[in-house]
């Protein structure tokens, strides 16, 4: 008996095994669904996604609104300043609301090299017309790139957290009322972000 006792037990031990397991199968189902969303990866696009869909669950579970909000609005601060250092691409978006008519965005990226052992990298953006003619808009870029996540970022945030409150009366199972909450904010989210051209072109109309 004592040996059936202790071959239960060492059964029923590798828990740490299951819970890394689901942090596995978590991990390769945000990386899956942020490619999905933006057609592509990368780790601003990953963060993007995994932040405010992360912490609008954590919200729901532990009746948190202000923390996810600061986190949110940090992540948009840490995306126009560094993020668009690594990803100069995001820049581009921006050109559309800050450049006059009949100019395009064009992104340059500097790595700079003052002392032997430190590096600097800078990324502007300039307006270029077709006769080669610049204008510098300065910092007006990267702070669009701030409204152009904080603000479906924070939007898609409060509909899931209102998503969970409701479906958390039907659905008991946390795994299943996640999934569906995270299905939920991928298709907002992958709409938004095929529609952004669109998106862009009605915010310079109204702003």
């Amino acid at each position: 008996m004592d040996y059936e006792k202790n071959s239960m037990v060492e059964k029923a031990l590798p828990v740490s095994k299951v819970k890394s397991r689901i942090l596995l199968y978590t991990a390769v189902f945000f990386v899956a669904f942020s490619i999905y969303t933006f057609d592509s990866f990368s780790s601003w696009k990953f963060l993007a996604v995994f932040i405010p869909l992360a912490f609008s669950f954590i919200s729901y579970k532990k009746k948190w609104i202000f923390l996810p909000v600061v986190v949110i609005i940090w992540f948009s601060f840490m995306l126009m300043s560094v993020g668009v250092i690594y990803n100069h691409d995001i820049l581009e978006f921006t050109g559309p609301l800050v450049c006059p008519e009949g100019y395009h965005a064009e992104v340059w990226v500097r790595t700079l090299n003052p002392v032997p052992g430190e590096t600097y990298t800078q990324a502007r953006m300039t307006c270029v017309n077709n006769a080669g003619n610049r204008i510098n808009p300065g910092w007006k870029p990267h702070f669009t790139v701030l409204g152009l996540y904080i603000v479906p970022a924070l939007l898609l945030f409060f509909i899931n957290v209102i998503f969970f409150r409701i479906a958390g009366a039907l659905i008991k199972n946390p795994y299943a009322l996640y999934l569906a909450g995270s299905a939920l904010f991928i298709f907002l989210a992958r709409l938004i972000w095929l529609n952004k051209e669109q998106i862009i072109l009605y915010i310079k109309t109204i702003v």
